[in-house]
Formats: C-alpha cells, sequence, structure tokens
C-alpha cells in the first residue's frame, strides 16, 4: 500500500500534468479505493480477534 501512495500516484499525476494524457482514472480510483481497503481489513481483524479472545 505505501508503495502505491509513495511512487505509482505522484508518478500518475506527473504524467498527467506534464503530458498529453487524459484524467488519472487509476490514479483516483487507487486513492479512494486503499483507504477503504485498509478500514474494511482493520475492522476484519479487530472482529477476529474479539471472536478469539471470547
Amino acid at each position: 500500500m505505501i508503495f502505491i501512495y509513495v511512487s505509482y500516484v505522484p508518478v500518475t499525476f506527473y504524467e498527467w500534468i506534464w503530458s498529453d494524457g487524459g484524467t488519472p482514472y487509476t490514479a483516483f480510483l487507487l486513492g479512494v479505493a486503499i483507504p477503504l481497503i485498509r478500514v474494511n481489513h482493520i475492522r476484519d481483524i479487530r472482529r477476529k480477534e474479539e471472536e478469539s479472545s471470547m
């Protein structure tokens, strides 16, 4: 996840700004999807910890 934020997204925006490319839909999608995936993953981990502690 850190790799995507640190390298992929800035490169995509750089190419979008300094080239004739279209809108960087992939970067926007990743910028929205990765935090949602992270929150869901953390929620699953906490739920499993609660189940195992009972």
